[in-house]
């Protein structure tokens, strides 16, 4: 037991470059932003508004500017790549831990959507799937990496 424990904590040797973390990452962020603007235009053809006072809780409520789901992709995509690429240095076996932080954050990045001032409950729904969708891609896109390492 104490081997699998100092096993685990060891660094990695893993060939996981910054590059490689990268194009996972921001694949990702591309895929989920597909995923994002097909659930957007879903809800829309259902009637839902996405209006919500998107630039914070005292800002004016507004319709939600289409870029901005491009953009709330490609940020965390970019940002877990570098987050990722620190797990494989870190950890000998990055995966496991990666994949329940990730879902743990994935989960708790719903919380803002849910409780946006001025949105419509279809809003709010629409906006956690979107988060859900990228957590899944992007998390899940990295984590393919740690296996073939």
């Amino acid at each position: 037991m104490a081997t699998a424990t100092a096993a685990a904590s060891t660094p990695s040797t893993s060939a996981v470059s910054l590059g490689a973390s990268l194009k996972a990452g921001l694949l990702g962020a591309l895929v989920s932003a597909v995923g994002g603007f097909v659930v957007y235009g879903v809800a829309r053809a259902a009637g839902v508004e996405f209006v919500g006072a998107f630039s914070g809780p005292d800002a004016p409520v507004g319709p939600l500017p289409a870029p901005m789901i491009l953009i709330a992709n490609l940020v965390p995509g970019l940002v877990a790549s570098f987050v990722f690429l620190g797990f494989t240095k870190a950890l000998k076996a990055p995966r496991l831990p990666w994949l329940v932080i990730s879902g743990v954050l994935a989960v708790a990045s719903c919380v803002p959507p849910l409780t946006l001032a001025g949105a419509s409950t279809g809003t709010r729904v629409a906006l956690a799937v979107m988060h859900v969708i990228a957590g899944v891609c992007i998390a899940g896109n990295l984590s393919r990496l740690a296996k073939q390492a």
